[in-house]
């Protein structure tokens, strides 16, 4: 769920949302394409993964196209209502195009990078980590100990804590998957087929996959594909997006 000064988003476990960007330019394009396990749960989730297999990504960010991004992420909502507009979240991914890295001014980035929408601030900023497309990497956001202390994880590799003390939503959504944002007669951008794995939710202290939480709130995965891609699937605990 990236923005720019606003907000947007992406793949599914519980949190799509959509806002604009930071940029003055006009922009006609906010897709979105994933997975999202949205419940009306009494409590939401303790914690987000999967299993990311990086795509190839070409956002055609220029100087002339500032705003052109693309991200392939996962977001969790805490604090409060899943909805807006007083949704907030967290998220964590691999992008590339327009980065307003710790509110310094918009520039170029690609690689792995972590946002945060808290109390209609919207921050984001780049991490230290190589990304190498098609190779896999878990993303982890969690409040392990339910404290209000959110740690990222890339692999076994932490980069700390959001420095917000905020909790559980009241209700349990999450997404996984591309967020593209595109600026009006840029070239077409590039992007591959891909998958996340291994989608989890913790929840009571405990990781559990996917198709737990379908049986248990009676509930299937919704499938965003607001993209010209053939195909977005859901399958045991697999998103796979066909280019």
């Amino acid at each position: 769920m990236k923005m720019k000064m606003k907000s947007i988003t992406l793949l599914l476990i519980v949190i799509f949302l959509l806002m604009p960007p930071v940029i003055t330019n006009a922009f006609y394009d906010k897709a979105h394409a994933g997975t999202q396990l949205f419940t009306n749960a009494t409590y939401g989730a303790e914690g987000l993964k999967g299993d990311f297999t990086l795509p190839y990504i070409d956002s055609k960010w220029s100087t002339t196209y500032p705003g052109n991004f693309i991200t392939f992420e996962q977001w969790i909502t805490v604090n409060e209502y899943a909805y807006p507009p007083n949704s907030n979240w967290f998220e964590i991914g691999y992008m590339d195009g327009s980065m307003n890295h710790n509110r310094e001014g918009i520039t170029y980035y690609k690689g792995f990078f972590k946002a945060k929408f808290i109390n209609n601030q919207y921050w984001e900023s780049k991490l230290s980590k190589t990304a190498t497309v098609n190779e896999t990497y878990t993303f982890t956001i969690a409040d392990f100990d339910c404290h209000g202390l959110w740690e990222i994880y890339i692999g076994m590799d932490y980069f700390g804590a959001f420095s917000d003390t905020v909790y559980v939503s009241d209700d349990l959504k999450v997404d996984q998957g591309y967020e593209f944002n595109h600026e009006e007669e840029s070239p077409a951008q590039v992007w591959s087929s891909t998958t996340i794995s291994n989608q989890m939710i913790r929840q009571g202290y405990t990781w559990h996959d996917w198709t737990y939480f379908m049986n248990l709130y009676n509930v299937g995965v919704t499938i965003v594909n607001s993209l010209p891609i053939t195909s977005v699937t859901f399958n045991n605990n697999t998103t796979t997006l066909t280019q």
